[in-house]
């Protein structure tokens, strides 16, 4: 045997050794997991400074979304019977449940309800406000509901409905509220009755007027009695309106301003119309010459006749301005070949600056008792840019189809 033969069967027999020792077999290979055991998580390390998270309530239905939620005690509020003579407060309590800032953007209401300038309008989360109203009864009897609405930045309800009620009773009170006087021909008179209540012991009425006091309407106290109302105790004043005989034809409307002895809510007011019919008929008595837009044309008219059918003569007419705002009126008579029928064209185009317009088409004929004819005209012109310098000159007519201007006033 070679010598290297030997070295090579001593390096094999070194190596049977070296396996042989006791705790030095390698280790079997273990089978690969399963599907059905899972491998082991990672856990990461935790954050150094956690950062807060805002915690769901019953309040916000458990949604983690930071938004403002407005929640009122009570959405209405029933104030009950009230008299007419002191305005009321009242106050509608709020909270913000939410985990946002609540801004209100705008606070309205209704007529008769007023609330005043809002002075925080930003509320964090769990702050509470109040919106306070103050309800004025004046004028408003019976069952009242007011409302006002309350706009924000709550998602949910960006705007929310408030609601008062009352029940109003009058220190004192006029029935009925309008008093019609049927028309009544020339000549003739015409009369009516209304009644004023008071609740105050002792009450009296100690003078009532008709406004403007340029109107034909007669009015005068006759009796004051006590009654019982809804089980109430009461006293009843009742007042009569008249046209009297020789009140000059036409139409006419008033205020009755009632004074009474009652300190508070002792002044009421109601409203009276009447008609003396003449021998002329006019139709209609007062003219809307419509709403139009600065630059647009306008147009009225007027018919005249007499109602038992005979001619009747237009001697002069004339359109007369009554407002301050002056507006170029013309107007332009036609008459059937009879001279029964007279119509009277009114016209003229809109200038700017100028909102409104009130004026009369002054008609004189030749009825006795009916000389000057009175018609109201109105103008509505939506706010323009500049107002005319003046009106134009006046010019009467007498002549069909002859045109004229507005009177100067004097």
């Amino acid at each position: 045997m070679s010598k290297k033969c030997l070295v090579v069967g001593m390096m094999v027999w070194m190596a049977g050794m070296a396996v042989g020792q006791p705790g030095t077999a390698p280790a079997k290979p273990q089978p690969a997991p399963t599907k059905t055991q899972p491998a082991p998580a990672k856990v990461a390390p935790p954050p150094t400074k956690p950062a807060p998270m805002p915690q769901p309530d019953d309040n916000n239905g458990g949604l983690l979304f930071a938004d403002p939620e407005m929640v009122f005690e009570k959405t209405l509020v029933e104030i009950g019977k009230i008299d007419d003579s002191e305005p009321v407060e009242v106050e509608f309590k709020f909270t913000n449940r939410g985990v946002g800032t609540l801004v209100i953007s705008n606070v309205s209401s209704t007529c008769g309800c007023t609330v005043p300038q809002l002075t925080k309008r930003e509320y964090g989360p769990g702050e509470s406000g109040v919106i306070k109203a103050t309800f004025d009864p004046k004028n408003r009897p019976g069952q009242q509901h007011k409302s006002i609405t309350v706009a924000s930045n709550d998602g949910r309800n960006p705007t929310m409905a408030l609601t008062l009620t009352a029940d109003v009773v009058p220190n004192v009170r006029v029935d009925p509220q309008q008093l019609m006087l049927e028309p009544v021909q020339k000549g003739q008179s015409r009369t009516k009755l209304f009644k004023v209540f008071g609740r105050k012991p002792g009450f009296e009425v100690t003078a009532v007027r008709a406004l403007p006091e340029t109107m034909p309407f007669k009015v005068r106290v006759l009796e004051t009695k006590d009654v019982e109302i809804g089980g109430e105790k009461q006293r009843e004043v009742t007042v009569e309106v008249s046209l009297p005989a020789g009140s000059p034809v036409g139409q006419f409307f008033a205020t009755l301003d009632v004074t009474t002895n009652e300190a508070k809510g002792g002044s009421v007011k109601a409203g009276v119309s009447g008609e003396v019919l003449g021998d002329l008929q006019v139709t209609p008595q007062r003219v809307s010459l419509g709403v139009v837009q600065p630059g647009q044309s306008f147009a009225g008219e007027v018919k005249i006749s007499r109602r038992d059918g005979k001619p009747v003569k237009i001697l002069k007419a004339e359109v007369k301005p009554l407002s301050e705002q002056p507006v170029d009126v013309t107007a332009a008579l036609t008459s059937d070949a009879a001279g029964t029928m007279h119509t009277i064209k009114l016209s003229g185009v809109a200038p700017t600056g100028v909102p409104r317009y009130s004026g009369e088409l002054l008609v004189t004929t030749d009825v006795p008792g009916e000389e000057m004819v009175r018609i109201q005209t109105f103008l509505t012109i939506r706010p323009g840019a500049a107002a005319p310098t003046g009106p134009a000159p006046a010019r009467s007519i007498s002549k069909p189809g002859e045109v004229v201007g507005p009177a100067p006033k004097k």
